[in-house]
């Protein structure tokens, strides 16, 4: 059980920085009232979740942090799920917005996460409501992901390799302007979301995932 003391300032670590679903599960769990902590900082890394209390780390492991991941992605999938009722022609608009304001939570100062996981749930979403070409639209670009994590142990680099190649694949399977021209926007606007990260990758100082080991060219 998880303890924490009224005048402890909370910062909770993922790579994303989600806020609402951790807190809905510390609150259930750690008991936390969120009103006495006057500053949050949110972010989800590696898969797993940290949270850091003062000094004190306590890690609430790789199940909670995939439920996020999980959670994050369906967002974009269900605002196109019901866009699909409501107005079927703003399907990809409500996908898109949706990845683009996961990354400006009101409830989190307006600092949110890099909008990856969200995109994912995008790339589904088109697969499930536009052209049910579940392979290229989804599988593919995320299978992309994974080798470029394996080869390379950098979430970040991973990501926009992984997003990138959702653009290469969207023209080429012949899908409409509109959808090739919101996943090429939204992967620039994951490229600027990672701006930080693109430079810590030229200076050699990109932090890697360390449950895949070492890469391949790292001795």
């Amino acid at each position: 059980m998880i303890i924490y003391q009224q005048e402890d300032l909370f910062y909770a670590k993922f790579h994303w920085r989600y806020y609402i679903k951790l807190f809905i599960w510390i609150s259930f769990h750690g008991h936390l009232s969120l009103e006495k902590y006057s500053s949050i900082k949110i972010s989800v890394q590696r898969v797993q979740v940290t949270l850091v209390v003062q000094m004190q780390v306590v890690f609430l492991g790789k199940k909670v942090g995939i439920t996020v991941i999980i959670l994050d992605a369906l967002k974009a999938f269900f605002s196109m799920l019901l866009a699909s009722y409501i107005a079927k022609d703003a399907m990809i608009y409500a996908g898109l917005a949706c990845c683009i304001g996961h990354c400006f939570p009101i409830f989190a100062q307006f600092k949110g996460g890099k909008a990856v996981a969200t995109s994912f749930g995008f790339f589904l979403g088109i697969a499930t409501f536009i052209n049910h070409q579940y392979f290229y639209q989804f599988f593919l670009p995320l299978l992309i992901f994974l080798v470029s994590l394996y080869l390379c142990r950098m979430v970040s680099l991973s990501s926009i390799i992984g997003l990138g190649s959702g653009i290469i694949i969207s023209f080429l399977i012949g899908n409409p302007l509109s959808i090739t021209l919101s996943i090429f926007v939204l992967w620039l606007f994951v490229v600027y979301r990672h701006h930080a990260n693109i430079e810590r990758i030229k200076n050699g100082t990109e932090s890697k995932i360390k449950w895949m080991g070492k890469s391949l060219w790292e001795k």
